[in-house]
């Protein structure tokens, strides 16, 4: 009996991530690694409330105390490393949340975070039916404002947890905006990549800003009066990102062509890298474009 009721639980799952996959065009890959980060992130909530929380699709933070968790030689400190080590082996052994066994292997640094030091592991998560996926994730540091941190609704998988859906504290679309613009124009110690690219178009049509927060975001990943300046327009992509490129984009279900993503990014950021949008303007994300204020300073 408790077989066949474990064996129902994980074809329901199936059932939801085919149902999601239809109404997101997000691929069930795609939808099932969100999924496991999710999974394991809640259990990080329910150990330590205020440590952790989500900065993009591939990528965790754990608050520290003070300002950097970076040794003397700019490398994650051993206490810091130490406290994420022990965080995760106790989210790994969580019971009673969900069916689902998230396993976590030992971290090695992982330079190419551009925000400061950070960590590289590999998770893998399973239920009574076999293995649901395997992903690299990845563990930064910081201490972000307020104004930086948006709680969001998990994915809605009836079949995947007991009880009301899960929010998951969510570094903002505006800061995640600013720190890909910051790599692929090379602000940032990261090489640039098609995945900036492909983030800054997947959240121009669906972030909801002003003109002032968005500069504000980008003066905390470059100043303004930083030198070499931001440069006055997003840059055409390398061609040789298509291909790549193409396949990010069928996994999110976005328009696959590399210059549509470029388009988006260069709506939305253009104006404010070269001064010219209007003060108080707001970004209407259907329309991607930048609205005036009217003469209340409102936007239409």
């Amino acid at each position: 009996m408790h077989v066949d009721r474990e064996g129902s639980r994980g074809s329901d799952r199936a059932d939801d991530f085919r149902q999601l996959t239809r109404h997101t065009g997000y691929t069930a890959d795609r939808l099932r690694r969100d999924f496991v980060i999710e999974r394991l992130l809640v259990r990080l909530l329910e150990d330590s409330p205020d440590r952790w929380m989500r900065f993009d699709d591939w990528r965790l933070e754990y608050r520290v105390d003070g300002p950097s968790a970076a040794d003397a030689f700019g490398d994650v400190s051993a206490p810091a490393r130490a406290a994420v080590d022990a965080a995760l082996r106790r989210a790994s052994a969580f019971r009673g949340l969900d069916r689902v066994n998230v396993v976590v292997r030992a971290g090695v640094p992982y330079p190419q975070v551009p925000e400061g030091p950070a960590l590289a592991y590999e998770v893998e998560a399973f239920d009574h039916d076999g293995a649901i996926c395997e992903l690299d994730l990845t563990i930064g540091f910081a201490f972000p404002p307020a104004d930086e941190i948006e709680w969001l609704p998990g994915l809605e998988l009836p079949a995947a947890q007991d009880g009301p859906l899960p929010q998951i504290p969510t570094r903002s679309r505006v800061t995640q905006l600013a720190a890909r613009l910051g790599a692929y124009t090379g602000r940032t110690s990261r090489f640039p990549s098609y995945e900036d690219l492909l983030t800054i178009a997947r959240y121009a049509p669906q972030v909801m800003c002003t003109a002032d927060r968005m500069r504000r975001a980008l003066d905390r990943v470059w100043p303004w009066t930083a030198t070499p300046a931001w440069p006055l327009a997003v840059p055409a992509p390398p061609p040789w990102w298509a291909d790549a490129y193409r396949d990010g984009a069928f996994e999110l279900g976005l328009a696959s062509a590399l210059a549509v993503g470029h388009a988006w990014a260069a709506a939305l950021l253009d104006p404010i890298l070269s001064g010219t949008v209007p003060p108080g303007a707001t970004w209407e994300p259907g329309k991607l474009r930048w609205a005036p204020p009217d003469r209340h300073g409102q936007s239409d």
